[in-house]
């Protein structure tokens, strides 16, 4: 599931998840550098979450420390932690990876958005 965010005909932001059995994985998710620090990546994450709450599913995402992004490691676990996020184990087919993972509470209502 592809959702993005369009300002002045350009996409600012993308999200993109993978649903596989409970859980929902953030495959991607990159704001374009003009556009950043403007909360695109939150209001996405936000809806992502409310999806997952929704649907009972667990949401999860598999920081890469190799990875060059808009976000060093560091920070990427910091934000997703400060989004309630949590480091824990999760197994790709025969292997584990640690990711961060977020549980929904029940009461996470629609105000932050819903995937459509």
């Amino acid at each position: 599931m592809k959702v993005s965010i369009q300002r002045n005909g350009k996409q600012a932001a993308v999200i993109i998840l993978n649903r596989d059995g409970g859980s929902i994985e953030i495959d991607y998710l990159k704001v374009e550098p003009e556009f950043r620090g403007k909360g695109f990546a939150t209001v996405l994450l936000n809806k992502a979450k409310v999806f997952a709450a929704r649907h009972g599913l667990e949401l999860f995402a598999f920081v890469d420390p190799t990875r060059d992004s808009g976000l060093h490691y560091e920070q990427e676990i910091a934000w997703l932690k400060r989004h309630g996020f949590k480091s824990r184990w999760h197994d790709y087919g025969g292997y584990r990876k640690r990711v961060m993972a977020f549980h929904a509470p029940k009461d996470l209502t629609r105000s932050s958005g819903e995937l459509e």
